[in-house]
């Protein structure tokens, strides 16, 4: 049972970027650090100068939260909405 569980667990053939499948596991395990690699990387690179800049910026309208959101938020999670975040 437990060889059955893991063995649906592994991936055995993926469509690689250039759109072939592949049941090689290196390539398998290639394609997938290269996903997360790709996906956790930021394509804007802030530099100092673009960082102060945008703080020095007086004219964006960045929203702010209210007081009372800030208190709702402090607030404890409801029954409904542990349900909302879980589904």
């Amino acid at each position: 049972m437990e060889k059955k569980i893991f063995n649906k667990k592994v991936i055995t053939e993926l469509k690689i970027s250039e759109g072939h499948v592949t049941a090689n596991e290196s390539q398998i395990m290639k394609e997938i650090k290269t996903f997360y690699a790709n996906l956790y990387t930021s394509s804007h690179k802030a530099t100092n100068k673009t960082v102060l800049e945008f703080a020095k910026n007086k004219d964006l309208q960045i929203p702010k939260v209210s007081e009372e959101e800030n208190d709702e938020c402090e607030d404890k999670l409801t029954l409904e909405e542990c349900r909302i975040v879980y589904h």
